[in-house]
């Protein structure tokens, strides 16, 4: 039988493609001077996920009230995290709201890491549409006072260089103006393991634990760089259900490579950090290409210090023959220090070689 005409598309099947994700402007202010604060104009995000959401927790307590039903209810926290991932693009176009010109990687890098004078991370406002707006499809928000508690860089042979970001925020309202500007259509090339360049590198410390040689990428099948701020959240008397604060505590920076074959150099490294009592090798990791073209001028890298790399891990198969390397990073950044991870930016890679 067939449905009456009002029945017909109503309401509408809303897709996910029209949505999109927007880092909104901001400036990232460092601890120490100068040349310390980075300004980004709004940015679209070309996400492959992204499931940043407002949750609560709605639970049924215990208690003794002559009845074999629950009868009271408690209302939890009101939660805003989730994560979004997307591919490491070419796009260097000046972005909405100013006209310096902005890298997604190296802007979601720096909230990541900048830490200000209170040791706190710069805060920023994401824009999320969903799908489609009507009036009984109301999906796009604006998520304020969000930090970046995890960034992850990943890459691996014969794919793209991935990027994550574990997101937790303060509020969340209903957006009025999420729309997207004609320059945000612009097409760009995505960043794929030819792109990507990862070196284990010597410190020129006297007398330090050292490899023999620089170790390039060519030695290298995938590769993961991890900065956890482990972030909590602070609630208060506010009478509201949102926290009200979120800062980051101690940092790690981990992390892992996996190599072709066992690299002895790198193995005997790890056997033999007994013998010395603190570490300099270092890990750049980025991307860039040779090319000239304007549109390929966008580039991230940068390098971690004082690197303590793991005893390999092995197993035998009928598959290719890897090891995998664990590592840790200690910057020793804090409050009044330069931090590492910013300034040692845009390194001059010179591995793999030609």
């Amino acid at each position: 039988m067939a449905l009456p005409h009002a029945f017909y598309n109503s309401p509408p099947a809303y897709m996910g493609f029209v949505g999109f994700v927007k880092l909104k402007a901001r400036a990232i202010v460092q601890d120490v001077t100068p040349g310390s604060t980075y300004q980004h104009g709004d940015i679209l995000v070309r996400a492959t996920s992204a499931d940043l959401n407002l949750t609560q927790e709605v639970t049924k307590p215990d208690v003794i009230d002559s009845r074999y039903d629950r009868t009271v209810y408690q209302l939890g926290p009101k939660l805003i995290d989730g994560s979004i991932a997307f591919p490491a693009v070419y796009d260097m176009g000046a972005s909405e709201g100013t006209a310096n010109e902005t890298n997604i990687v190296e802007a979601t890098f720096r909230h990541a890491v900048t830490r200000n004078i209170q040791g706190l991370l710069t805060d920023f406002d994401l824009d999320v549409k969903y799908a489609t707006t009507a009036n009984l499809n109301l999906a796009d928000f604006t998520y304020y006072g969000c930090i970046a508690n995890t960034w992850q860089f990943a890459v691996a042979a014969e794919d793209v260089i991935n990027i994550s970001m574990d997101v937790i925020g303060l509020t969340r309202e209903i957006a009025t103006t999420t729309t997207l500007s004609a320059e945000y259509m612009k097409n760009t090339r995505i960043c794929t393991w030819n792109d990507s360049r990862v070196e284990i590198r010597n410190s020129a410390s006297p007398g330090a634990h050292k490899l023999s040689e620089n170790i390039g990428g060519e030695y290298v099948r995938s590769f993961e760089a991890n900065i956890n701020n482990n972030a909590d959240r602070f609630y208060t008397l506010n009478t509201y259900l949102y926290p009200q604060a979120i800062a980051p505590t101690k940092r790690d920076v981990t992390g892992n490579v996996v190599l072709l074959g066992r690299h002895t150099d790198l193995a005997e490294l790890a056997y033999s950090n007994q013998n010395f009592c603190s570490e300099t090798v270092q890990i750049a990791f980025g991307f860039e290409t040779k090319l000239t073209l304007a549109e390929c001028q966008s580039s991230f890298g940068t390098v971690l210090p004082n690197c303590v790399f793991q005893i390999e891990e092995m197993t035998l198969s009928n598959e290719i023959f890897e090891t995998t390397v664990n590592w840790h990073s200690l910057p020793a950044a804090g409050t009044g220090v330069n931090d590492p991870l910013l300034q040692n930016m845009n390194p001059t890679f010179e591995y793999p070689k030609d």
